[in-house]
């Protein structure tokens, strides 16, 4: 299940001081990821992969959901998951996980399809709220940390798929859409205007149509790079195992890296940093 990494020049240059733990102060970083659930593969299982460069480290366990995003808040210490509209057990969820165990707890519902959880430094939870037809809105919403409530914030005025939602180090909150289009996204009234659309890549494992994904992603609290999962389109992660991390620096902007491979069928990461 799990396949080997590939290094390039670019990325042992980024992460020579290292990535896993340094910057002083005491502080850890880890990265958490998740697989997809769904009722072929089964409920997601938390894992913990390298800072350094996504390889697998650890299984932790089984979530007992399907997950479709991750978040950690440094502020209260939790790390909390959102659950498909799709989980048997509890859908359009907010859910917090055991970081030791992957014990989920959960928060509440939703009452709107909710994905791909980002918290800022204020311990503030936004996520996104997609598919239509199950009451989302290509919207911004924000969410209750212990009710689990969602209220949409504003039109984006985006069609969206396939997304990474993310705030970096500071504070500035970006949204990677299919094709890695990247837009910048007021966390007051949920509008978004376009930032950047980075020199395409062609990432699919099946490849040659520039299929760029960068979905489900999280800011590397070291290097503030966004890291963003590719490698098979949104309608063949189920059959297509492979997956890839791209790097994006949004200060360049530019992609960094999109060579280095990660565990199969990953579906959401967030950072660790405490």
């Amino acid at each position: 299940m799990y396949k080997g990494i590939i290094w390039s020049a670019a990325v042992i240059a980024l992460f020579t001081f290292g990535a896993c733990g340094g910057g002083g102060g005491g502080e850890t970083t880890k990265l958490f990821g998740t697989t997809l659930g769904n009722s072929t593969l089964g409920n997601s299982v938390l894992l913990l992969l390298s800072p350094e460069d996504g390889s697998f480290i650890s299984t932790i366990g089984s979530t007992g959901h399907y997950i479709n995003g991750l978040a950690y808040d440094a502020v209260s210490d939790k790390l909390y998951a959102t659950t498909s509209f799709r989980d048997p057990i509890f859908s359009y969820g907010l859910i917090e996980l055991d970081m030791e165990t992957a014990t989920a707890t959960t928060i509440g519902y939703a009452g709107i399809d909710i994905q791909t959880p980002t918290v800022n430094s204020s311990g503030e939870i936004y996520a996104w709220s997609e598919n239509q037809e199950q009451g989302g809105g290509d919207d911004l919403i924000s969410v209750d940390p212990t009710t689990g409530v969602a209220t949409t914030l504003g039109d984006s005025g985006l069609s969206t798929g396939g997304h990474g939602l993310a705030f970096d180090m500071n504070d500035d909150l970006y949204f990677v859409n299919f094709m890695v289009e990247i837009y910048t996204i007021d966390a007051a009234s949920g509008a978004a205007t376009f930032f950047t659309d980075p020199t395409p890549l062609d990432i699919h494992v099946g490849g040659g149509d520039n299929n760029d994904l960068a979905h489900h992603g999280d800011f590397h609290p070291e290097t503030n790079y966004y890291w963003g999962i590719g490698g098979a389109y949104p309608w063949e992660w189920a059959t297509v195992p492979t997956r890839k991390f791209l790097v994006i620096d949004m200060n360049t902007p530019a992609v960094i890296d999109s060579t280095l491979q990660t565990v199969d069928h990953l579906h959401a990461i967030t950072f660790y940093r405490h």
